[in-house]
């Protein structure tokens, strides 16, 4: 991959470590999908939550990520998908304090539609750095390892869960994911302060954004359609 700036031809190759950096902001992301329906039962005996407020806390999460994927991808392509990545991820871990310092069913809601609305923005801009930090010959292979953002980090909330929710409680299990995502958002602080080229950077403003936020609706719509 050939990156023409100010007259100058730079040759680049695929940045892998920015690759795996944005599949574990993914994985950090879909982690929020997991955590919910194995801790339901614990979180409606706490706090009393009818089956009815359950419905909505499930729903919530689900309907803003299929409600936003376009306007995610419109955002991302103004502002660069890295930096979007990036403000993402802090949103994500937001949705979780407000969850952890709740006490009833409307302070879980809008958590959930935070970290739905953090979701989705994930799933838009993380894979167009992918694209833009891949040569084309190996574009496939870097697509193929971040496609396994969702069902790695749903299994490994869920596998973690158990033993998290019988010794700390559903909190608690809130609490490891929201260490999580500071974990996964400072590789790609990392990648940008100190490894990625700036060539990727400023080739993130692209229309790769606007080709994934396309592309991404459809995976919303099953996400949304799956609560």
């Amino acid at each position: 991959l050939k990156v023409r700036r100010a007259g100058a031809t730079v040759g680049l190759k695929t940045a892998w470590p920015a690759v795996f950096a944005a599949t574990l902001c993914g994985v950090a992301a879909s982690m929020n999908i997991g955590k919910l329906a194995i801790a339901l039962p614990a979180m409606r005996e706490e706090l009393g939550l009818t089956l009815v407020a359950a419905g909505w806390l499930v729903g919530m999460f689900n309907t803003i990520a299929m409600l936003a994927g376009i306007f995610a991808g419109i955002v991302a392509d103004r502002i660069g998908a890295l930096r979007f990545c990036l403000y993402a991820m802090i949103t994500s871990a937001t949705g979780s304090i407000i969850a952890l310092a709740g006490t009833g069913g409307m302070m879980l809601l809008l958590s959930r539609a935070i970290e739905g609305a953090a979701f989705i923005a994930v799933a838009v801009a993380a894979p167009a750095l992918v694209s833009v930090a891949s040569v084309p010959s190996q574009r496939r292979l870097a697509l193929a390892i971040w496609s396994c953002y969702m069902p790695v980090g749903i299994a490994l909330a869920m596998l973690v869960a158990p033993p998290i929710l019988a010794s700390g409680g559903w909190r608690a299990l809130w609490a490891l994911v929201l260490v999580g995502g500071p974990i996964a958002r400072s590789f790609p602080w990392w990648m940008r302060r100190r490894r990625l080229p700036k060539a990727y950077v400023t080739t993130s403003r692209c229309n790769a954004c606007r080709w994934v936020s396309k592309s991404t609706m459809p995976a919303s719509f099953a996400i949304g359609m799956s609560g």
